[in-house]
């Protein structure tokens, strides 16, 4: 149903995807936040999967790490 909340383990996934991306990259969360333009504690729980992003904050991360939202999202295997 539309409603429903995110399943937890998506969120850890996505987490675990976001680090993958950053270490592929050489970054740190704060040169993510820096970076992309999003505050570093809402970076930081992205990255702990913590939390789930918004359209633009999603938006953001990918350009800033050159990865597609599919991706990140768990829609697609390769970035």
């Amino acid at each position: 149903m539309i409603n429903d909340p995110v399943p937890e383990d998506f969120t850890r996934a996505l987490g675990k995807r976001l680090r993958s991306a950053l270490n592929a990259r050489g970054f740190a969360v704060k040169r993510l936040a820096s970076e992309s333009g999003i505050h570093y504690n809402t970076a930081l729980a992205l990255v702990r999967g913590e939390r789930n992003p918004s359209a633009w904050a999603l938006f953001k991360v990918c350009a800033s790490l050159g990865v597609s939202a599919d991706w990140l999202l768990g829609l697609r295997g390769e970035k």
